[in-house]
């Protein structure tokens, strides 16, 4: 799933950081620098959703998740789907 991810540790903290920090541009931009690490597309588009959704950026975060269950979805990881879709459910259950 990760590849080298031991000398990326710290940057992972730093987006984490960044968040709780209010910093979405400095979050988002780290993000941008490190998400090579991850060698799989779908779980690249998973963790920007989470950083988009955790500035309650809902929008992006919905449609970076949309792009993660396509790729999920041809590549017939129907729990990943299906768990996705869920989550996408209740963010917007939470948003009425």
């Amino acid at each position: 799933m990760y590849k080298n991810f031991g000398k990326y540790n710290q940057g992972w903290l730093k987006i984490a950081e960044f968040a709780l920090n209010g910093e979405k541009e400095k979050a988002l931009g780290l993000y941008r620098l490190l998400e090579n690490s991850l060698n799989d597309k779908a779980l690249s588009y998973l963790t920007e959703g989470n950083i988009y959704l955790s500035f309650n950026d809902k929008v992006n975060a919905i449609t970076c998740y949309l792009r993660a269950i396509n790729i999920y979805n041809s590549l017939g990881k129907y729990n990943e789907v299906y768990a996705l879709s869920q989550h996408i459910g209740l963010i917007k259950f939470k948003s009425q």
